[in-house]
This record gives structure tokens, C-alpha cells and sequence, in this order.
């Protein structure tokens, strides 16, 4: 399915992936043209509201308790890099590029920032 979001010679766009069916995001934007040797990456890759795992609790578990309806796809940081890979590795193949990704052992976690609320980052990873 994520195949069908690209085009082959067309230019890059945003992917959005659900990480939890509820309000959890993957939002990768594609780098400049210029950026994307350095980075080692095509698209620069931002986790909004990581809910991943168990409810949450607001204040205490008898005043708000919250569960999310289905079991989150991406439940830990190495699940996540792993469908960055998938978003990375099908922008390769749209433009015809037979590039290696960086392994596991090559970086850290793949993602570049958090965010937990519009217009607010919680941690920008370099």
C-alpha cells in the first residue's frame, strides 16, 4: 500500500503512517534536494503523539483512564525505525535510486523529532 503513495520520477511527498489506529503519527516530509547526502535520508521523520503502549491516566486511574481501541502497529522505537525504513526504501525505489540504508548499527534511532502537541517539539534528535 505504501508502494502506491509513490510515483516513479515524480517528486517526493509527505507520508503519513498511523502508529496506533488512534492519534499517534509518523509524519516524514521529504529533505531538500541538498540535505539528503549529508542525512543519509530522504525524508526527515517526526513522531506526534507517541502513544504506543497501556492506557494513560489522567490525574489517577479512577478520575480519567484512557485506552486506546486497538494494539498500537508500532509499539517500540525499533518498530518505528523499521517502517521508516519502509517509507525510506520505497522513496529509493521511486526515483530509481539502488542506495543501502543505514543499518542498525550505522545510527541510532531513526527518528529526527517528538512532538507532543501541535507546535510543540519535545526533543529533536541529531
Amino acid at each position: 500500500m505504501l508502494q502506491n503513495h509513490f510515483v516513479r520520477g515524480a517528486p517526493l511527498r509527505p507520508v503519513m503512517t498511523s502508529l496506533n489506529g488512534d492519534n499517534s503519527w509518523l509524519l516524514s516530509f521529504p529533505r531538500p534536494e541538498e540535505e539528503r547526502p549529508s542525512s543519509s535520508k530522504l525524508y526527515y521523520h517526526i513522531v506526534f503523539e507517541p502513544w504506543l503502549t497501556g492506557p494513560a491516566n489522567i490525574g489517577s486511574s479512577w478520575l480519567i483512564h484512557i485506552t486506546t481501541s486497538e494494539t498500537a502497529a508500532a509499539q517500540t522505537v525499533e518498530a518505528i525505525d523499521m517502517l521508516i525504513d519502509e517509507v525510506e526504501g520505497a522513496g529509493l525505489r521511486a526515483l530509481g535510486l539502488d542506495c543501502r540504508l543505514p543499518s542498525r548499527e550505522d545510527a541510532s534511532s531513526k527518528v529526527d523529532a517528538v512532538s507532543t502537541a501541535p507546535g510543540i517539539i519535545l526533543r529533536i534528535i541529531t
